[in-house]
């Protein structure tokens, strides 16, 4: 996720699986606006030979702020100010290398980062261009808050998404509260942020003005597709986001936070043994369903007698995971076949990924994973039905969806009519 690669239209390629682009696939996506009043799509930028990502409103709506990469190697990147009405682009002056570029609610900068330039830091430009300021470095994925006082982004040396003041500097710190991900977005209310988890999920989290945690954060989407780029609308309620949901056609999606289903809880009761003790380090069920995480809530519980167990929360459809230690050193196991509910299966060494464990449930909910570390060597896994459920989030309605078209890096305009998008084709390898 933190590499080059995310630098072009990261959501449109990464969310669509692929691991590089064609010069023709990058200069054939243009950005429309879809009225979700009326139902109607317009066209509003179509450059041969450029692509056109990550577009946002500026507050009165009439402008778009976005990246233009080119469609030739080495894809040189550059920022963008389109007229919405006549569809006219000019460079903004100090936008070069710019990517993931944002107006701020009062209309005075836009924000943005550099990793189209290899320069994975955030910057703030005069709204009209001029020379940019560093106000970040190692952050990408800029959101104004609606007071335009601070920043949400991601951390890159950590993952985390984390806050910061424009004037001051001073930040807040939301990987504190489990916050992990990606292209944060900040409620028009100032309540909310809402983010996208490594493996593809939406999670939102409660804040306050400083942008400090106000509880955990909850589950928004959950599931087996690639679910990214979430946008509020003006009212915070609805979030449009891009999904491979259906038959891994990458469109546009919508949920309402308040629909949002809480998960069945999961949890293994702490016997209080020593969960260190195979292994010389506690081990965890580390997969695609908790972005590979190695916490307290994937750790294995030692039950005593060689026995570890813990409960995970698994989408519908396939996860991969691996048994292992945080280090992926003292610890790394993984069965050959994929796992069945109630059938024990031995696991296998696996550094470097050979093999990954790959498990397919029918419902999403809690499943426990029972270890026998008898023989540390080649442990036992079995899977159990705990407490499944029929949706985990909120139900998503589909926004766009062209046959063949990628559709993706939504953002709402500042009245919550209009939504600003990237669509385009992706040819194979």
């Amino acid at each position: 996720m933190l590499t080059a690669a995310r630098s072009m239209c990261a959501a449109v390629l990464l969310v669509a699986g692929l691991g590089s682009a064609h010069a023709q696939d990058v200069g054939d996506f243009d950005l429309l606006i879809h009225d979700t009043r009326g139902g109607d799509t317009i066209s509003i930028t179509d450059t041969p030979g450029y692509g056109e990502f990550n577009a946002g409103f500026s507050p009165n709506g009439m402008t778009l702020v976005h990246e233009v990469i080119e469609g030739a190697p080495p894809f040189p990147a550059f920022l963008a100010l389109t007229d919405v009405d006549s569809g006219i682009s000019v460079p903004l002056p100090g936008g070069d290398g710019g990517n993931d570029a944002m107006y701020s609610p009062n209309g005075q900068y836009i924000a943005f980062d550099r990793l189209n330039a290899s320069d994975p830091s955030i910057y703030l430009l005069p709204a009209v261009g001029g020379t940019p300021t560093l106000l970040r470095p190692l952050g990408l994925a800029p959101a104004w808050s609606n007071n335009s006082r601070r920043i949400a982004f991601l951390d890159i040396t950590d993952g985390s998404i984390r806050t910061i003041d424009v004037k001051t500097g001073e930040e807040t710190n939301l990987g504190e509260a489990g916050v992990f991900g990606d292209f944060p977005d900040w409620s028009p209310n100032g309540k909310w942020i809402a983010y996208q988890t490594f493996g593809g999920d939406l999670r939102a989290i409660r804040v306050n003005e400083q942008g400090e945690p106000l509880g955990e954060p909850i589950i928004v989407t959950f599931g087996a597709s690639f679910d990214g780029a979430p946008s509020w609308s003006n009212n915070s309620k609805t979030i449009v986001f891009n999904s491979d949901r259906d038959s891994g056609e990458v469109d546009l999606w919508t949920v309402n936070i308040a629909e949002v289903q809480p998960p069945p809880e999961c949890g293994v009761e702490d016997s209080g043994n020593d969960p260190a003790e195979a292994y010389g380090v506690p081990v965890f069920l580390r997969g695609s369903m908790n972005d590979w995480a190695a916490n307290d809530a994937s750790m294995f519980v030692n039950q005593g007698s060689g026995i570890y167990e813990v409960e995970i929360l698994l989408p519908d459809g396939g996860s991969f995971f691996k048994v292992a230690s945080a280090d992926w050193v003292a610890a790394d196991f993984a069965p050959v076949n994929p796992v069945e509910l109630d059938v024990p299966q031995v696991m296998v060494p696996a550094p470097g990924g050979n093999p990954t464990g790959f498990i397919d449930v029918a419902a999403p909910g809690c499943y426990r994973f029972v270890m026998d570390a008898s023989n540390t060597a080649a442990p036992i896994l079995v899977a159990t039905e705990v407490a499944t459920t029929d949706l985990i989030g909120a139900p998503a309605t589909r926004l766009t969806g062209a046959p063949g078209s990628v559709d993706a890096d939504p953002a709402y305009s500042n009245n919550g009519r209009y939504v600003v998008y990237s669509a385009g084709t992706v040819s194979g390898p």
